[in-house]
C-alpha cells in the first residue's frame, strides 16, 4: 500500500465530523491503543466495568459514538449517556459535539462524541454502520497525527466483556487485514431466568461457529465471525477499503468481506469475549433479531434445523475445483461442465460468467486468476451459493449437523 494511502483516505473519504474532532485534539497526548463503541440507547454500566478493568491502566482512548436514527425520538438513554459520561473524569477538550476526558485514577481517556441530539443524529439507513465509521474515521486521524501509536482500531459493543488479555493479543506485523477475537454469549440477572432467551442465543451461537466450520471444512478463504463487537481492524487496510460500509446492520460482515481481499484475516487465541443475550431492535440484522427470530417460532427450540452438512461438502468441490480455471480460461464453459449440475447451476446462479470474461481479460498466471477468483467469489457470493444450494437440501437438527461436519472433517 502507498504511503499515503491513509492521508487520501482522510482527504477523500473519511467523515468530515471525525476528522475535525480528530485535528482538535491536542497534540501533546500519545495513546497506544483504542477502542470503538457506538452507543444506542445504552446506559453507562460498559463504561464502568471498562475503569475498573486492568485495561483501563493502558495507554487507551476508548471512543464512545452516542447515536440515534433521524427517524426516532429522543432518547432518554443516550441524553443521560452522555451526561454521565461527562461526570467520569477530568475534561481535557470539548465542542458542542463531543466531550474528551482523562478518566480519574486511570491511565486512560474517553472522548464522547454526540450524534443523537437534533440536527446530528444519523440517517436511519446508516445506522450503526456510520456510527463505527466516524469512530474509526476519529481514530485513523490520530493515527496519522501519531498522536494514536498502533496500527490496530478496534471495534466492540456495549453488551460486550472485554478480557485482560484483550489489547496483549493482536499480530506483531501488519500483513494482516484484520483480526477476529473469539467469543461467547453470557446470560445476565434480566435473561438468566428467561430459558426461551438463553436458549435462542445458545442455538444462535451454534449455527454462527456451525457456519465458520463448514466454510473451514469447505477450505474458504472467507471462513471466520463477522462480528462488530469481536474486530480488530490495521488501519492501512481499514483506509484502503474505505472505512466501515454506511449501513443500519452487516456493516462488520462486509468490511471484513473487503479487508479479506486485501489481507489474511486472523483469528485470535485469546480469552473470549463474553457477549450479554439479550433481545434487541437496534439494528435490523445481527444477534438480538435473529434470537427474536428463533424464540418467536417456539417450535424451533426444540427442533432447530440449519444447513445440511452437504452444503459445505459442495462447496469444497467447487473451490477444489477452482485450481484448475487458468488452465481452462479460455474454454470456462468446459471447466464448468465438470461438476456436478448442482453446483454449476449454483456457480451461475452466483454469476459466475462475469468472472470468466473478467480472468479472460486480467488472469496472466495461475496465482493471479487464483486471487481473482477468490476475490469475486466472496464472503457474500459463498452465501449466496450456500442460500441456493439450501433450497435443494432438506435442513438438519443443528446437533446432528455440527456431529456429521465433524465427521467429514476427518
Amino acid at each position: 500500500m502507498k504511503k499515503n494511502h491513509l492521508s487520501l483516505y482522510l482527504k477523500n473519504y473519511a467523515e468530515a465530523k471525525a476528522v475535525s474532532i480528530g485535528n482538535d485534539i491536542p497534540k501533546h497526548l500519545l495513546f497506544q491503543h483504542t477502542i470503538i463503541f457506538p452507543a444506542y440507547n445504552e446506559n453507562s454500566d460498559f463504561l464502568e466495568r471498562l475503569k475498573k478493568s486492568a485495561l483501563s491502566q493502558a495507554s487507551l482512548l476508548v471512543i464512545v459514538i452516542i447515536n440515534q436514527p433521524d427517524t426516532i425520538e429522543a432518547s432518554t438513554y443516550n441524553k443521560n449517556l452522555w451526561e454521565n459520561s461527562i461526570k467520569r473524569g477530568e475534561e481535557i477538550s470539548s465542542k458542542e459535539d463531543y466531550h474528551l476526558l482523562h478518566w480519574s485514577n486511570t491511565q486512560s481517556h474517553l472522548l464522547i462524541v454526540d450524534c443523537f441530539s437534533e440536527n446530528r443524529c444519523l440517517p436511519a439507513k446508516q445506522g450503526v454502520g456510520l456510527a463505527r465509521k466516524i469512530g474509526c474515521d476519529i481514530a485513523s486521524t490520530l493515527i496519522e497525527k501519531r498522536i494514536l501509536t498502533t496500527q490496530w482500531i478496534h471495534t466492540s459493543d456495549a453488551d460486550t466483556y472485554l478480557p485482560d488479555d484483550y489489547l496483549s493479543k493482536m499480530p506483531t506485523h501488519n500483513d494482516f487485514s484484520a483480526a477476529i477475537y473469539s467469543f461467547k454469549h453470557i446470560f445476565d440477572e434480566s435473561t438468566s431466568e428467561d430459558f426461551t432467551i438463553v436458549d435462542a442465543t445458545l442455538l444462535y451461537e451454534k449455527a454462527l461457529n456451525y457456519y465458520v466450520d463448514g466454510l473451514s471444512y469447505a477450505g474458504s478463504p472467507y471462513a471466520h465471525h463477522s462480528l462488530g463487537s469481536c474486530i480488530a481492524i490495521n488501519t492501512e487496510a481499514y483506509a484502503q477499503a474505505r472505512g466501515f460500509p454506511k449501513r443500519a446492520g452487516a456493516e462488520d460482515f462486509y468490511l471484513l468481506n473487503k479487508l479479506r481481499k486485501l489481507g489474511p484475516i486472523k483469528t485470535l487465541s485469546n480469552k473470549p469475549l463474553l457477549i450479554t443475550a439479550r433481545l434487541s431492535n437496534r439494528v435490523p440484522f445481527g444477534t438480538g433479531p435473529a434470537i427474536k427470530k428463533i424464540i418467536e417460532d417456539e417450535s424451533r427450540l426444540d427442533n432447530y434445523k440449519y444447513y445440511s452438512p452437504e452444503l459445505f461438502a459442495h462447496l469444497k468441490t467447487v473451490l477444489i475445483h477452482f485450481n484448475s480455471l487458468f488452465s481452462n480460461k479460455s474454454t470456462p464453459n468446459n471447466w464448468l461442465k465438470k461438476l456436478p449440475q448442482i453446483e454449476r447451476d449454483g456457480l451461475i446462479d452466483t454469476g459466475i460468467r462475469s468472472l470468466f470474461s473478467h480472468i479472460q481479460s486480467h488472469a496472466n498466471s495461475h496465482n493471479q486468476c487464483l486471487k481473482q477468483t477468490h476475490d469475486w467469489f466472496d464472503a457474500f457470493k459463498t452465501l449466496k451459493f450456500i442460500h441456493f444450494l439450501d433450497k435443494k437440501y432438506d435442513r438438519v437438527l443443528l446437533g446432528n449437523a455440527s456431529e456429521q461436519l465433524l465427521r467429514m472433517s476427518r
